[in-house]
């Protein structure tokens, strides 16, 4: 009887052990065998029982309470682990340790998806190995979308040629974009390519922008520093079209949904400016730059609209470790008053060799003016730009503008109550827009240019910009992150405070150490 006790016990065991796995492991399959998997704890209990005089015996030596108190340990410890894995699992939650953000989805993008009007299904032609990595990016779209809304799927085009032939994929890595027949296809396995996909097959495509050219202004077609392909291939990744036109005593062509105007280095004629103020001034969209020391023909227009363009240059001054203080000519800006196109915008933008604005904004001037940016209070607008330029070696003057100086300013004419004479007779949806424009004029144009477009965040302020005037509110936001290298600029204060620390409370702390440890050793000498 003992033998068989004690296989009972060793045999029951055994097979409770493996009940607890399976129960653990798969679930399923414990509740299809569970009188199977209980025949190892009836078997443990069964011999327990039969052996109860060798059982109680065991327990009442030493080694047995030493070995209770283990299990029961185990098993309180085995508990608090279990507890946590349920209440992480429970309560999912995530951080995103990297400075740029890239394990989360940008402001833009969530904006986008919890806004889809119809489903789109995202189909990712991708090797099963390979596609876990843009599969937890798809994820994060889907849990930012309203049910149903974002649905996607995985197909590896190697087991499955029947779905890649029917959308004519002939490549791993394609990744198709759909809603409601529309369609488009990006070999980018990237949030910022996914986003401007989706863009591309949800939103209709709205007016061109209508870059003027023949003074000067920044080219669309110019690759190098100073022109402005780079922000063309920007605009285009939003679903804008973007276009040249030359106005020489032409019309403002009636599709451009925005005219813009990027630093032109001589003035318009007197024809070219009506033509464009005209169209301004009837609801139309623009988006002027002015340079320094430089002359549009817009001048006495914007002062009508409350806005005037300074003669000047904005020096920021600011302390070098090395060459102490210096003058700056590329502001750092951080201060956005509050408005729809920098609601979102807490980062840092940069400006090169800008003049100021002056701004009338009483309740009782002809248009509702705005500014957007603004310089901190330690720089000014150097009037004696010549100096400036020449050596670099000016000095606040009384004549000089004080900071914080306005760099950009938004303008929205209201709208006009009566119609337009001439269209009083045609159907209201013909009619042209009286008033209800929209003007952006900023004090430099090289911060659109290939050589600062891409600094800090610059191409999120200028997408804003043009999405703002165009009357696409809805794409405003902070665009999404990459894994770029991320640049430290320095305000003034940051500037002096690192140069405090570094050069004396450093040095400072560590020659007070170095003398309370020469003291202590001087006294147990002594001793």
């Amino acid at each position: 009887m003992k033998s068989f006790a004690k296989v009972l016990k060793y045999e029951g065991l055994l097979l409770s052990f493996i009940a607890l796995v399976v129960l653990l492991l798969a679930t399923d399959m414990f509740v299809r065998f569970w009188y199977v998997l209980a025949v190892g704890p009836v078997a443990l209990v069964a011999g327990l029982a039969l052996d109860l005089g060798s059982v109680t015996s065991t327990l009442r030596r030493r080694t047995a309470r030493f070995g209770a108190n283990a299990i029961v340990f185990t098993i309180v410890v085995a508990a608090i682990l279990v507890f946590l894995n349920v209440m992480a699992k429970g309560w999912d939650k995530t951080w995103d340790g990297t400075t740029a953000g890239v394990n989360t989805l940008s402001e833009q993008t969530v904006k986008i998806v919890q806004n889809l009007a119809a489903p789109v299904q995202v189909t990712a032609f991708l090797e099963t190995t390979e596609a876990k990595t843009f599969e937890n990016v798809l994820k994060r779209y889907q849990e930012a979308a309203k049910p149903e809304m974002f649905t996607y799927r995985i197909v590896d085009p190697d087991r499955d040629p029947q779905t890649a032939q029917r959308y004519n994929i002939q490549r791993r890595g394609a990744i198709v974009v759909e809603q409601q027949g529309s369609q488009n296809i990006i070999g980018e396995q990237t949030e910022q390519a996914l986003t401007q996909s989706i863009l591309k097959v949800t939103q209709a495509k709205g007016g061109p922008i209508c870059f003027v050219s023949g003074h000067g202004e920044a080219s669309l077609g110019d690759n190098e520093q100073n022109g402005a392909a780079l922000f063309k291939r920007l605009l285009e990744n939003e679903n804008h079209e973007v276009k040249e036109i030359v106005l020489a005593g032409r019309a403002v062509p009636d599709d451009c949904a925005v005219l813009a105007i990027a630093g032109p280095d001589r003035a318009y004629g007197e024809v070219e400016v009506k033509t464009v103020t005209d169209w301004a001034d009837k609801g139309g969209r623009l988006l002027l730059m002015a340079e320094t020391s430089t002359t549009t023909g817009f001048e006495a227009w914007l002062e009508s609209l409350s806005v005037k363009l300074n003669n000047d240059a904005v020096v920021e001054p600011f302390v070098n470790p090395f060459y102490g203080s210096q003058l700056g000519v590329t502001p750092v800006v951080q201060d956005y008053p509050p408005h729809e196109i920098t609601k979102d915008l807490k980062q840092p933008t940069i400006f090169s060799l800008a003049r100021s604005l002056t701004l009338n904004t009483n309740a009782n001037a002809p248009a509702m003016v705005s500014p957007l940016l603004r310089t901190t209070a330690e720089a000014w607008g150097e009037t004696d730009i010549p100096a400036l330029l020449d050596d670099g070696k000016v000095e606040k003057s009384d004549g000089d503008a004080p900071g914080p100086l306005v760099l950009g300013a938004a303008v929205e004419m209201a709208p006009d109550a009566q119609p337009n004479p001439a269209e009083v007779d045609e159907p209201e949806a013909q009619k042209t827009p009286q008033g209800g424009g929209r003007v952006l004029v900023f004090g430099d144009s090289n911060w659109i240019r290939n050589e600062l477009i891409s600094q800090l965040y610059n191409s999120n302020l200028a997408l804003n910009c043009v999405a703002w005037l165009a009357g696409k509110e809805d794409i405003i936001s902070i665009r999404p992150n990459t894994y770029d290298a991320a640049p430290v600029f320095l305000t003034p204060q940051d500037r002096d405070a690192v140069f405090f620390v570094s050069v004396f409370s450093v040095p400072l702390l560590v020659a007070m150490f170095g003398i309370g440890v020469f003291i202590a050793r001087g006294r147990r000498s002594d001793a």
